[in-house]
């Protein structure tokens, strides 16, 4: 048994070993202009996601960096006082990374930032 796996493990690096590398095929588009020097330590597999895995990148990194609501609770009783209260935090409609947090000042004023 042992002979038979150390074959077939031996015959299949074989057959990797002398198989021709596949190219990759051309990419479709491209940039109009280069690539930007700040973008130069990025390899461009991930400046370049695919879209579907760009959707769910976004979502992954919205909801990673979203602030808890005791987060904002310390940051708005810091900056409005004691009198803030009912505190949402969502996404900013049509952004990327940018929370809007809805709280009430003083038990009937609705704000938002």
């Amino acid at each position: 048994m042992k002979r038979l796996a150390t074959l077939f493990v031996l015959s299949s690096l074989s057959l990797l070993a002398t198989n021709p590398k596949v190219p990759m095929p051309p990419s479709f588009g491209g940039l109009a202009k280069p690539y930007p020097e700040s973008c130069k330590s990025l390899p461009r597999m991930i400046v370049f996601l695919p879209p579907p895995m760009e959707v769910d990148f976004r979502k992954c990194k919205n909801d990673l960096y979203m602030p808890t609501v005791a987060d904002a609770s310390l940051v708005l009783l810091k900056k409005f006082g004691k009198g803030v209260s009912d505190i949402k935090i969502s996404l900013a409609d049509g952004f990327y990374q940018l929370y809007q947090v809805d709280f009430k000042l003083n038990g009937n004023n609705s704000c938002s930032v």
